[in-house]
């Protein structure tokens, strides 16, 4: 029984996963604002990749008609590595440098504190000396929610509570107590919600943070536009979905009250063949092309079977074998992590034919600024393996490996 897809979902925009041939320059979106071109020439930056080149000018053009009628979500399904951050920063920066008064336009959430560091980090070098716009960074580690308060808020006699920055990055947890404890933070004005690696939330079963921003966004009803509904709420705030894997299940999908969403996704099989980039098809495209993991092009990938008991000692053997250097290892748990670092490096010390290997381990445990030191120390290549919690594989994005399991 073939698995017949919503619309939306067997329809797609194709985004290709070839980095190796770009074809946009970076003075080739006409759309995309001089200042923001230079930035990112400064930056070293000359093409596009494939889903910048498809969704900035998308993004930015659609927003021209936000006062006529609901904007369409969209949801981006690419690979890691191939460019998404900067698909949804330079046309929120570009849509928001010009209103007339500062409040909170751009909510943009990510599943980690690392993620999040990264994309502030990204919007902040684009608004720099560019653009009268402010992002803040909502962090839990160093301030109290009421000293965090006066980062997002100024009270004026006249108006109000009112908002000094125009975009916040944040985690759900930092979120929702800003929303259930201080004192005029709202969303009412919100005109991007950006969910970054989505599934990272949809797959969890505590929704209820993402229940508390609909419910304070100024249209929280029903993904359905009338006549009724556009004379009452003529604007709706836009919610935009990336992530390199995209899930199918209808249960996980309606808590992002979804408004005649757009794919972009990189994958697209059917019968093993696939679909031309610029096919105009209009028959549904059924298969496993959407909600699967997608790599880039460049990656190569490899199954090894063996017994569950056997993995350590097969893992060890391969790296020895191969001669891989660099190589990132994922496992379940804080627990697992440590069992197998010391598992590893264990079984290097009592090789005696081969020289020790480098092993090293990183889970939440560990702080910012260690994180970033042990990254610098794997870039450089002076440790050989790296064991990860899953939860922190974000980390692949600021790194560089031969190979990882």
């Amino acid at each position: 029984v073939k698995r017949v897809l919503p619309e939306w979902l067997a329809k797609p925009t194709i985004i290709s996963v070839d980095l190796k041939h770009l074809e946009v320059p970076i003075d080739g979106i006409p759309e995309l604002d001089a200042a923001l071109v230079q930035k990112l020439k400064n930056k070293g930056f000359t093409h596009f990749f494939p889903v910048q080149n498809q969704m900035i000018p998308w993004l930015i053009n659609i927003q021209k008609h936000w006062d006529e009628t609901w904007l369409r979500d969209a949801c981006i399904s690419a690979p890691t590595g191939s460019g998404k951050t900067l698909s949804y920063v330079l046309p929120i920066i570009q849509t928001l440098k010009s209103m007339p008064r500062r409040r909170l336009r751009a909510l943009i959430v990510l599943p980690t504190k690392v993620l999040a560091m990264q994309v502030f980090k990204v919007f902040s070098y684009f608004i720099k000396n560019a653009f009268d716009l402010k992002v803040y960074l909502m962090e839990s580690a160093n301030l109290t929610l009421e000293k965090e308060k006066n980062m997002l808020l100024r009270y004026d006699t006249m108006r109000g509570w009112m908002s000094i920055v125009d975009i916040v990055v944040t985690t759900p947890g930092r979120l929702v107590d800003h929303l259930y404890y201080t004192e005029g933070f709202s969303l009412k004005n919100l005109r991007f919600l950006v969910l970054d690696e989505a599934d990272s939330f949809t797959n969890i079963l505590q929704n209820d943070w993402l229940q508390q921003v609909n419910e304070n966004l100024a249209y929280n009803g029903p993904a359905i536009c009338t006549l009724k509904t556009l004379k009452h709420w003529p604007q709706r705030t836009q919610r935009l979905l990336f992530s390199a894997t995209l899930t199918q299940d209808p249960e996980k999908l309606k808590f992002l009250k979804l408004f005649e969403p757009k794919l972009f996704t990189s994958i697209i099989k059917r019968k093993n063949i696939e679909l031309p980039i610029d096919s105009n098809t209009n028959e549904p495209v059924r298969g496993d092309f959407v909600g699967k993991y997608t790599t880039p092009k460049e990656l190569k990938e490899y199954m090894v079977l063996c017994p569950e008991e056997n993995k350590p000692l097969t893992f060890y053997h391969l790296i020895r074998t191969k001669g891989l250097k660099r190589v990132i290892c994922f496992v379940k748990s804080k627990l697992e992590v440590h069992r197998l670092t010391r598992l590893l490096s264990r079984l290097s010390e009592l090789d005696t034919n081969n020289s020790p290997l480098r092993v090293n381990e990183i889970s939440s445990d560990v702080s910012q600024k260690v994180h970033t030191s042990y990254i610098k120390q794997f870039s450089d290549g002076k440790i050989d393996v790296y064991v990860f919690s899953c939860i922190l594989i974000i980390i692949l994005k600021l790194m560089t490996f031969s190979m990882f399991l």
